[in-house]
């Protein structure tokens, strides 16, 4: 009860950072999409024990990123993504809260970088969480997504067995470039 409640709250606050996205001299497109990722783990660490989670700093996969103007669609394409868990927090209430950072490519002159995501994420097995994560500072942008600014929410699943993660996208970004139809 008290995670549904910490997650409807997050949630109301994301839509009010969404509504308060400035995008003075850009354009402001919605985004969706899905992230497919597994786990990698340090090769020099030890199997774990059956009853021990293991430990993964890095997620590794791909990404399909849509960005629907008012004109029609901006942006359809899929490429890799690199996330890094920087920082995990155990919550009083069983949960984690993870700071992480992501880089995207989706060509030689197209991706960008996020910094300080924010995820909770929530057991729903000895191996497997529940996560929400929520994304608003971009940085390092390539081609389309030069000087980007986005509120981004990912909903989605984390899982050691089998290891697989999956992320659905969605939110806004304002793009600084003319790319609205």
């Amino acid at each position: 009860m008290f995670f549904c409640l910490a997650m409807a709250l997050a949630a109301s606050a994301f839509s009010v950072q969404a509504a308060n996205l400035k995008c003075q001299g850009g354009r402001l497109v919605d985004v969706s999409g899905e992230i497919n990722t597994q786990n990698i783990f340090e090769a020099n660490i030890p199997a774990p024990a059956a009853s021990v989670l293991p430990v993964s700093k890095v997620q590794s996969g791909e990404i399909c990123l849509v960005l629907q103007g008012v004109q029609g669609e901006v942006f359809n394409k899929c490429g890799g993504i690199v996330g890094t868990i920087r920082r995990q927090v155990a919550q009083t209430d069983g949960s984690i809260l993870a700071y992480l950072t992501h880089n995207i490519v989706f060509g030689p002159n197209e991706g960008f970088q996020t910094y300080n995501d924010r995820a909770v994420l929530v057991p729903t097995s000895e191996a497997s969480f529940d996560a929400s994560e929520w994304i608003t500072q971009i940085g390092n942008g390539k081609g389309l997504f030069s000087n980007m600014a986005a509120n981004i929410v990912a909903e989605g699943s984390v899982s050691f067995v089998p290891n697989a993660n999956h992320f659905v996208l969605s939110g806004t970004a304002c793009l600084k470039k003319n790319t609205d139809g």
